[in-house]
């Protein structure tokens, strides 16, 4: 056995001997239950409303599942050397037994008596059997989701979102810094050059310490400026748990004078200058966009319904689109952001500006809709802004469906002084589904999310929420 494939091996054993190998498992792949969530059959029985033929015939097909349950049990009695484990599986085939009995009633499954006898059957498997465990618990969930995604609904339903969008498209923009990926890139330029510098050493404009000083003087400056300004919205009359846009856009001005004072110093500096492009690209591609994110853009892309672009503050756009030329995705992802001016693929130390501030990014979020709507003059285009930081909230606000990643308390403390709302997504689908139906499909009054400048934005914990409730699977 070869030493990675030991390691891997030694690894799924003290994961499992130390948080449960049920745990363990749902918490690896607990991301693909979100398309179980929102899946029309789930959304609609949350909501309580799904109607009687579809839940009849989703119960009347676990007769099929019960069959197959006890053949399991039976194997795994026969195969069992264990008299203790065999007597378990006795049981659990015998109630599975009476459950057939009585498949029209409707039975609640123990998912906690399933979850423990798994917990006891897996205490003495080796590394060999824990991984075909996990592929076949992987295999399962898979087959679960699918089993709930294929329920047949003839109702209207409020997801998939491109589903129930009638003749819509959708323009999608989301941003990349703490979004795409999980920091942000300014900090990721200044590592680099850092370490290109300490490899070329005097072929280089400047030395490690003098690049790593300039950094540390314009990220406090910019620190400073920003904690003043924290401490005025806090102390500010405007607040007070009402929604302000404008109170918003007052400060996120005051925010990008910020950013370009910052730019323009990395500018005067030459902090980036004598960066090769080659460089910055083998960099980017080693970034590692959050889990999903990628699969979930690449499926967008692909529908015809859809615009899809990427709006990033980030000083070099070709590190952006580095992160995602993984199957030469970049090349049609739409994505704008500034750029390093070069020289024979050497960084001049220049910037070429396109997106600074809060209110930058906006305009270019109207310049897109703009031209989309000038090519599609009858088509009505839903506006879906995907984001994470205080930077991306006025696109977030403007759009119909403003959706944060697992935001942090900087991001909820800015947006709740100015009365901003975050609202977990799910439950306010639930809510939504619960309203009088909304009339005739696609018709443009009866849709229940064309609210911008509501002051609400809805919060997910992972892209594969984002991709559910958007594509569904």
């Amino acid at each position: 056995m070869n030493t990675r494939k030991r390691n891997r091996q030694e690894e799924m054993e003290l994961e499992a001997a130390g948080t449960g190998m049920t745990n363990l498992l749902w918490n690896k792949y607990t991301d693909q239950s979100n398309f179980a969530l929102y899946s029309p059959f789930f959304v609609c029985l949350a909501a309580g409303n799904l109607a009687s033929p579809a839940f009849c015939h989703c119960l009347n097909q676990e007769l099929h599942f019960l069959h197959a349950f006890v053949q399991a049990c039976e194997m795994a009695e026969e195969s069992e050397e264990s008299e203790g484990r065999q007597t378990a599986m006795r049981i659990l085939k015998e109630r599975e037994r009476k459950k057939i009995e009585a498949h029209y009633t409707f039975i609640h499954v123990s998912a906690q008596q399933c979850e423990g006898l798994l917990e006891y059957m897996s205490s003495s498997l080796n590394s060999e059997e824990l991984e075909i465990l996990e592929k076949l618990y992987h295999q399962a969930l898979k087959l679960n989701v699918e089993f709930f995604v294929a329920q047949p609904i003839s109702q209207p339903t409020i997801a998939p979102l491109l589903h129930m969008n009638g003749d819509r498209r959708l323009a999608l923009f989301c941003g990349f810094d703490e979004t795409c990926i999980p920091y942000n890139s300014p900090t990721i330029l200044s590592l680099v050059v850092q370490g290109s510098a300490r490899k070329r050493g005097e072929a280089f404009h400047k030395s490690a310490d003098e690049l790593k000083g300039i950094w540390d003087l314009v990220i406090t400056a910019y620190g400073n400026k920003y904690d003043e300004l924290m401490k005025n919205v806090n102390n500010s009359n405007e607040t007070g748990g009402v929604f302000n846009y404008e109170g918003i856009t007052r400060a996120l001005e005051d925010i990008g004078e910020f950013d370009k004072e910052a730019t323009a110093k990395v500018e005067e500096f030459g902090l980036f200058k004598d960066l090769t492009l080659d460089n910055i690209t083998r960099v980017g591609q080693h970034l590692g966009l959050h889990n999903g994110c990628q699969s979930f853009l690449e499926k967008t892309v692909e529908n015809p319904r859809t615009d899809v672009h990427v709006l990033s503050y980030s000083w070099c756009g070709d590190l952006v689109k580095a992160a995602f030329s993984s199957g030469g995705f970049d090349r049609v992802l739409n994505i704008h952001s500034n750029e390093f001016a070069y020289e024979d693929s050497v960084s001049t130390g220049r910037i070429i500006k396109k997106i600074e501030s809060a209110t930058d990014r906006l305009k270019a979020m109207k310049v897109i809709l703009n031209s989309i709507q000038l090519r599609d003059k009858r088509i009505d285009h839903l506006k879906v802004y995907i984001g994470g930081t205080v930077s991306e909230l006025l696109c977030l606000l403007e759009a119909d469906i403003g959706i944060v990643i697992d935001p942090k308390q900087s991001l909820r403390s800015f947006g709740n002084r100015f009365g901003v709302s975050f609202v977990p997504l799910f439950p306010a689908l639930v809510r939504k589904q619960k309203q009088p139906p909304w009339g005739a499909v696609g018709s443009s009054s009866s849709f229940p999310f064309r609210k911008p400048l509501s002051g609400i934005l809805y919060t997910v914990s992972s892209w594969s929420e984002i991709h559910a409730f958007i594509l569904g699977v």
